[in-house]
């Protein structure tokens, strides 16, 4: 299910099979130069040379042989953040019909008709908005928590997307912000340790 209609999405969907094997890359095919193309690396080793984050993602799908779900999974989830981020602001009646626009919209559902990175992008970034929505009036820990998983969650599948996006929360409370600051270095320190580990391993 799910026909890789580009060349970014038959990398995407090459990595996310690898990943789904269990491993971190493949070996490389005999007569390796049919093989190459300008985004993949092929030096004994192949892979993609896409950031993890989608790929990762998508390997649960290409693991049952329903790629083509997987975007319209991530859509889906991204509404009750939308639904959440609005009503913080301006109240339920407006959020409902910004969730159903938002779920109607001709560009969400094309994209989510794609095997690209840019709807699970998306559903990273409206959580980061749903959460720090919601920490302005809720300084608890886990919501502090869950905004530095969305947002390295949006790093590490479309980095300077995220990078753009990143302003601060809005937390009233400054003991909440330094917390959420302490879980975000946290979170990307073990980030970038792994995938410094990944490409070490991947090196060897």
């Amino acid at each position: 299910l799910g026909i890789p209609t580009t060349q970014d999405e038959s990398v995407y969907r090459f990595a996310s099979e690898i990943l789904a094997s269990g491993r971190l890359y493949a070996d490389s095919p005999p007569d390796r130069a049919f093989y190459t193309t300008n985004l993949v690396i092929n030096d004994g080793r192949w892979y993609s040379q896409y950031f993890i984050g989608w790929p990762l993602l998508l390997a649960p799908f290409s693991a049952i042989g329903a790629p083509g779900l997987a975007n319209p999974v991530y859509a889906a989830a991204s509404v009750p953040a939308v639904f959440l981020t609005v009503r913080q602001a301006l109240g339920s009646l407006p959020a409902r019909f910004a969730a159903l626009l938002f779920a109607s919209a001709p560009l969400t559902v094309l994209a989510a008709g794609t095997q690209l990175s840019h709807p699970a992008t998306l559903f990273w970034l409206c959580w980061v908005a749903a959460l720090a929505s919601l920490g302005r009036t809720d300084g608890r820990p886990a919501l502090a928590a869950g905004l530095a998983v969305a947002f390295c969650g949006a790093f590490f599948t479309r980095p300077t997307t995220a990078l753009l996006d990143m302003r601060p929360s809005g937390y009233d409370n400054t003991a909440a912000i330094v917390l959420e600051l302490i879980y975000l270095l946290c979170l990307m320190t073990g980030y970038l340790i792994v995938t410094a580990a990944m490409f070490l391993y991947v090196e060897e």
